[in-house]
């Protein structure tokens, strides 16, 4: 019921008192299980729907249907903005599929469905004017550079403080056996997006400070241990620097290299990282045996095999192709009846999951929107980090670009891309990226006194 209350108080600050700050951290706070501070049980005690992102959802869908003009005006005039509406249009496209033609549960199929309309939350985004944007990204930074201590102080605890980052979902650990390290799972939501703005776009004026701040989320980077994230993240960081830090490029490289090597003097690390590369060197040289393989060991091999074993049962549907399997979940009764051998047993099913997966997002895409719809997502992608790349004299830019083109790069290790914090989170920062650009004028409500009006009534331009 307190989840309940919040959303209606978040709506009634937005159209009403018009404190969009306040509403809009509200908002961020549904999407982040309570920021990963406020236990899901408490929030949603007595509330009528299952998930703190469905309240999330009903304020976007308030927020849209009291503002339609806006979402109507920002599709007609940013190219970016109608992939993603494209995109969700398709995705609709396939519930009618799974329900008219599959003969999937409404229910069921909604459940699927909701986490795609989060992509239209940019209409939301482009109501509030652009410095109260900007003051809402520096307070969830802050938030999350705070999450970052409570994380590392869980290590030497040995004991959760924060959430998972999604609701419902427990906080996993695990022991690195003969390092006595335990790793912890529930990192903040926006780590990678907070590192990125700390170390290319906020600069502190006092370089203590600055220093404290970027090396506390290092810590938090490395302490997972997930070593293809830390290899990545690297790579998307030298590849930034190279390509555009000219008269910064030797420092931030000398920087980066002293970090990469004191980091590596680590044991459990070095561990890691050798771990990573010997997985690779496996996958590559053919040298497992699909028949004989763990599937509770989750290698590269194991993804691959994960993911062809599904691109080949779509492919061989009629319309499977078009939009896969529909949109299933996997506590559906036709789940049940699937054939995937390739997974991680689940207990609560009693087998292995057939749709579900924690590390391979691509092959959730290809049953639930099949092959057209994958890379229909990826274009949307690609479509984003090119609307940031072309606007990069915008700093937030340069946080959305690096953050896009990691989790791409990452999209065979983890699912962050298909999550809907990412999906919010980045559109968020496409929103700034466009209004603080100038390309776009912002949209306020008419009772606010413009300074320069535009052709469309829907539009006005205030000061960033």
């Amino acid at each position: 019921m307190l989840g309940l209350l919040l959303t209606g108080l978040a709506i009634y600050q937005f159209i009403f008192t018009r404190n969009y700050y306040c509403s809009l951290l509200i908002f961020f706070g549904l999407i982040t299980n309570g920021f990963q501070l406020i236990p899901a049980s408490i929030l949603m005690a007595a509330s009528p729907v299952d998930k703190l992102t469905d309240l999330a959802l009903l304020y976007i869908v308030v927020l849209l249907f009291y503002r339609f003009d806006t979402l109507q005006n920002v599709i007609r005039r940013e190219g970016v903005f109608k992939w993603v509406a494209a995109f969700v249009i398709f995705v609709l496209a396939d519930a009618f599929y799974s329900c008219v033609v599959l003969d999937y549960s409404f229910s069921g199929v909604l459940k699927v469905l909701r986490a795609n309309l989060f992509l239209l939350s940019f209409g939301v985004f482009f109501i509030v004017p652009t410095h109260v944007l900007i003051r809402v990204m520096r307070t969830v930074c802050a938030i999350t550079v705070v999450l970052c201590v409570i994380f590392l102080i869980q290590i030497p605890l040995k004991t959760s403080f924060l959430a998972a980052q999604a609701a419902g979902s427990e906080a996993i650990t695990h022991d690195i056996e003969g390092f006595g390290f335990t790793r912890f799972y529930n990192t903040p939501v926006y780590l990678t997006p907070v590192f990125f703005y700390y170390l290319f776009v906020h600069q502190f004026r006092s370089k203590m400070m600055q220093v404290s701040v970027v090396g506390i989320l290092v810590l938090t980077v490395v302490a997972p241990m997930h070593r293809s994230y830390i290899i990545t993240l690297f790579f998307v960081i030298v590849l930034y620097v190279l390509v555009t830090q000219r008269n910064k490029r030797t420092m931030y490289l000398s920087a980066i290299s002293v970090v990469a090597y004191l980091v590596s003097l680590i044991d459990v690390v070095s561990y890691r990282i050798n771990e990573a590369f010997t997985d690779l060197g496996r996958t590559l040289s053919g040298s497992m045996v699909l028949g004989q393989m763990d599937y509770s060991d989750n290698t590269l091999t194991f993804r691959i095999a994960h993911l062809l074993e599904r691109f080949q049962y779509i492919m061989s549907l009629p319309l499977g192709w078009l939009f896969g399997i529909g949109l299933l979940g996997e506590d559906t009764k036709q789940a049940n009846k699937l054939p995937f051998e390739v997974g991680i047993f689940q207990e609560r099913y009693d087998r292995v999951a057939q749709i579900e997966t924690g590390d391979i997002p691509w092959s959730m895409l290809l049953l639930q929107v099949g092959l057209v719809g994958a890379i229909f997502y990826t274009i949307v992608l690609v479509m984003l980090a090119k609307h940031f790349y072309k606007r990069k004299a915008t700093l937030y830019s340069v946080a959305g670009l690096l953050w896009v083109t990691e989790a791409l790069l990452a999209s065979m290790l983890g699912v962050e891309m298909i999550l809907i914090p990412f999906r919010v989170f980045m559109l968020f920062i496409a929103v700034i990226a466009t209004k603080a650009s100038g390309t776009i004028p912002s949209i306020v409500f008419p009772a606010e006194p413009p300074v320069q009006k535009t052709n469309y009534s829907s539009f006005e331009t205030i000061p960033v």
